[in-house]
């Protein structure tokens, strides 16, 4: 009999992650001194972007439709290297994942919130995700292509969400209303975090009471 197929990446992190942010959290909340914050969570970079191509496949409409997709998820992921990473890391040449997660994560909660993922706001998340997942075993156990998929999934993502979330100011309570639906979708689906539970406190992220 063959074995069932693996899921990807995103999807064994999503279902991993929210007992894991649950208990961390609780923690922090607790003592908020947890000891020296572990190393950067470093990725490779890939040749061709393999999180903007999984994203793209996830379009329906054909392939003319996906092919856009493609060059608007492309465009997303270098514009997070050039003027989000670049700017909080200057010279690094590797994707980080703790920093990607907390612009991801922050970007769709300002649909929320209204608060944009500012330079000094993402400082203390990043440091968190580093902890979260590090102490995801699946994280652990992915391939650095898997990595490198999901990480690119999560900037290009949270650049769409906030250029979205800009443009959508502009237009109405409906384009809000929209764009929250959206951003709660992403969350879920890539982090498993509901952002019904989520605040952002002075040391960063913060469960609400359930």
């Amino acid at each position: 009999m063959n074995a069932p197929p693996r899921a990807d990446a995103g999807a064994r992190l999503a279902a991993e992650l929210p007992a894991l942010v649950e208990r961390a959290l609780a923690r922090l909340l607790d003592s908020p001194d947890v000891g020296p914050d572990p190393a950067p969570l470093h990725v490779p970079r890939s040749v061709r972007s393999a999180g903007a191509a999984a994203l793209a496949a996830r379009h329906g409409g054909g392939p003319a439709a996906r092919t856009q997709a493609l060059a608007l998820y492309t465009r997303c992921l270098q514009h997070y290297r050039q003027s989000v990473q670049a700017r909080l890391q200057p010279g690094l040449r590797e994707d980080d994942a703790g920093l990607a997660a907390a612009f991801f994560t922050l970007a769709n909660l300002a649909a929320f919130d209204g608060q944009a993922p500012e330079p000094e706001r993402l400082e203390a998340v990043e440091r968190q995700f580093r902890r979260l997942l590090g102490a995801c075993g699946t994280w652990v156990q992915c391939s650095t292509a898997e990595r490198q998929s999901f990480v690119e999934q999560l900037a290009a993502i949270g650049v769409l969400v906030n250029e979205s979330r800009l443009t959508a100011a502009t237009q109405g309570e409906a384009a809000q209303a929209h764009l929250r639906e959206a951003a709660r979708g992403y969350l879920v689906q890539l982090l498993g975090l509901a952002p019904e539970r989520l605040a952002l406190g002075d040391n960063g992220l913060v469960l609400k009471a359930a």
